[in-house]
């Protein structure tokens, strides 16, 4: 439950340099599954998550990678609606978790009252309050700290089941609920969103599981981003501890199979990838929280 998977076949990358977007083209086939809950309270604390990783290119880049991606620090996460507004949630889970890099944006209790729960003459902004963003910044690396290859997908999530409301006693708040609330000002979700799938609220009290509901979590895509590889004189496979690191040409105990191309693809400029999947609906008949 929770993984969430992406793919694209002869994607067009983009290259951050006018002259070099004139001269070159390069095409990647990229597979990629993140475990992505976004309907517990689990993510609030827990920063590992599962990720497998595929990317094949015209110009040669190439990485077949799965590791335990670490996600911003344990135990905390950072408000999508104010990515400075860093949110201490609990205790992180496991207790001995590392820190990492990148982020996981999360929408919390101030970012619904902002953006979801609005005055007479404003329209709630679902895009604004309730969405997430897991920004992986991640790199494989050998045993003596050399970078072997690095990417930075950012995993995005529209209208998720929940958000974080520390007045609950787990910190979960429901995101169909608020198309109930009202505050004691008069605030309200004013969306054709909640007037639709309430029947202009005379479906009372639907329960986030409920297949009627849009917060299901099933509007998500992927941005790409930059893959950067720097293996030109190393194997093509690795063997790395479940982060990615501590690579080494031969097996070891607990470790990880990956597959890195022989090449250097710093070319001087940069390439990035498109997002992927804004054009696929996940959403289908049956189709509810959680996930």
């Amino acid at each position: 439950m929770g993984h969430k998977v992406e793919w694209e076949n002869d994607m067009e990358m983009r290259f951050g340099d006018d002259v070099a977007a004139g001269l070159f083209s390069v095409r990647c086939d990229v597979l990629t599954k993140l475990h992505q809950g976004t309907h517990s309270k689990d993510a609030f604390t827990n920063n590992m998550h599962e990720l497998a990783y595929h990317i094949s290119c015209t110009d040669g880049t190439e990485m077949h990678v799965t590791i335990m991606a670490i996600i911003g620090t344990p135990g905390e996460f950072v408000a999508s609606c104010d990515r400075e507004r860093h949110i201490v949630a609990g205790t992180a889970v496991p207790a001995n978790s590392p820190s990492g890099g990148g982020k996981r944006a999360i929408p919390d209790r101030a970012c619904v009252n902002e953006h979801i729960l609005v005055g007479a003459e404003e329209s709630s902004s679902f895009g604004s309050g309730l969405r997430e963003s897991w920004e992986i910044s991640q790199s494989i690396r050998a045993a003596d700290g050399r970078r072997l290859a690095s990417f930075n997908p950012y995993f995005q999530v529209l209208m998720p089941s929940r958000f974080y409301d520390d007045s609950m006693p787990d910190g979960v708040g429901r995101s169909i609920d608020l198309c109930y609330e009202v505050e004691a000002n008069g605030d309200r979700t004013r969306s054709d969103v909640c007037d639709e799938a309430t029947a202009q609220g005379t479906i009372m009290d639907m329960l986030y599981t409920d297949v009627r509901s849009p917060f299901d979590g099933a509007g998500r895509f992927v941005d790409i981003n930059s893959n950067n590889v720097s293996n030109k004189d190393g194997p093509r496979v690795w063997y790395t501890d479940p982060f990615g690191h501590n690579g080494r040409p031969e097996p070891f105990p607990g470790s990880v199979r990956q597959f890195i191309a022989s090449i250097d693809n710093d070319r001087g400029f940069r390439i990035s990838g498109p997002t992927i999947g804004r054009d696929r609906d996940y959403g289908g008949s049956g189709v509810h929280a959680p996930n």
